[in-house]
């Protein structure tokens, strides 16, 4: 499904599947070509397929937190790894990363780069902003560019992300959403690991968890 940016020079993807329904976002600039991969938690086949029949180069893999259902798919690129310092162990332990709790445990391969709350990444003249949110996992982050929030498992439409997991915690995510998300712009997009987009402005008004 293609989502519009304010922005014109860029343009999203996302892709959505998987046992728990996770998305997946492809971010690219159609002119030179360069791609960012967002959470891939399945479906390398079709993600694949949609880089090459663009013509798109990855620069890096940014997971949003290190759960297997984001980080599942890491292994079928060739490409850096990015995620935040608190949830580097998650990438190769499955007792972390909640593998260990299937047939299939999982280690992801090791990130090339540990991010941090502030950090800015460049991306053909616009920056990802780096928002460390706490509380689904210790590393989870929201990443936001022109008016995009991609906000993992930290905020949904109408709810937030879970916090009985091994090394969740209730009030971390709320503090989290509260002082770091809905301080943002009402007309700001958020794109989540799951289900569908919202607003900054909708969730502040409507979502339950958070009034």
């Amino acid at each position: 499904m293609h989502i519009d940016c304010a922005n014109p020079s860029f343009k999203i993807e996302q892709f959505t599947g998987g046992a728990w329904g996770e998305n997946s976002y492809i971010l690219y600039h159609p002119q030179s070509h360069h791609a960012v991969l967002i959470d891939p938690g399945w479906g390398a086949g079709k993600l694949k397929r949609f880089l090459s029949s663009h013509s798109l180069k990855l620069d890096f893999i940014l997971n949003t937190h290190g759960h297997l259902d984001h980080i599942g798919e890491n292994h079928s690129f060739s490409a850096p790894i990015y995620v935040h310092k608190d949830d580097a162990r998650f990438l190769s332990d499955p007792l972390f990363n909640l593998s260990g709790f299937t047939l299939w445990p999982y280690r992801s391969p090791e990130p090339a780069r540990l991010l941090d709350d502030g950090d800015k990444i460049p991306f053909h003249g616009e920056t990802l902003k780096i928002i460390h949110t706490p509380g689904h996992t210790p590393g989870s982050i929201v990443a936001g560019i022109s008016d995009i929030l991609f906000t993992g498992d930290t905020l949904f439409c109408s709810s937030i992300g879970r916090t009985d997991f091994p090394y969740g915690d209730s009030g971390k995510i709320i503090q989290s959403i509260r002082t770091k998300l809905l301080v943002l712009e009402d007309d700001i997009k958020i794109l989540p690991g799951h289900g569908p987009l919202s607003t900054i402005g909708a969730e502040r008004r409507h979502n339950p968890f958070l009034n």
